[in-house]
């Protein structure tokens, strides 16, 4: 039965399929900078939270979130400053002209971008998971 569905599928898709291309290097490195940033901005935002009515330390640990906030920065930094190498910058200042779209936001969408070819713009779209479809309950 596996072989059978396969064997329509390919019948009925062989003109849409496209060979699987890994992700370059570029794609992986930036990639892994925004998790490692973002598994950061957890673990600082975590902390704050469950510390934030404790007076024991108060000090200490304002310093600790200070040196946390730091990191980020020179996360961020790290980010710039391969996007700028990889020359993408044009693209991401592009994408900040739209209002609400911060540097992290545009960059992580030239990131996402660089991940492969797309047929087009819905392709683009599904492939970040924002392809909306409308779903009514009952059919």
């Amino acid at each position: 039965q596996d072989a059978r569905l396969l064997a329509r599928y390919l019948k009925n898709e062989l003109d849409e399929l496209r060979p699987w291309i890994p992700a370059s290097p570029l794609y992986r490195q930036l990639l892994s900078l925004f998790r490692r940033r973002a598994a950061l901005v957890q673990a600082r935002t975590g902390l704050v939270q469950s510390w934030t009515n404790e007076p024991f330390l108060r000090t200490a640990f304002a310093h600790q979130v200070n040196s946390m906030k730091r990191f980020e920065a020179l996360v961020e930094k790290k980010i710039r400053d391969v996007l700028q190498e990889a020359g993408l910058m044009r693209q991401v200042n592009r994408c900040m002209k739209v209002e609400g779209i911060g540097f992290l936001t545009a960059a992580r969408l030239v990131t996402s971008f660089q991940r492969g070819e797309f047929s087009g713009a819905n392709a683009f779209i599904a492939f970040l998971g924002l392809d909306l479809r409308v779903s009514k309950s009952g059919q």
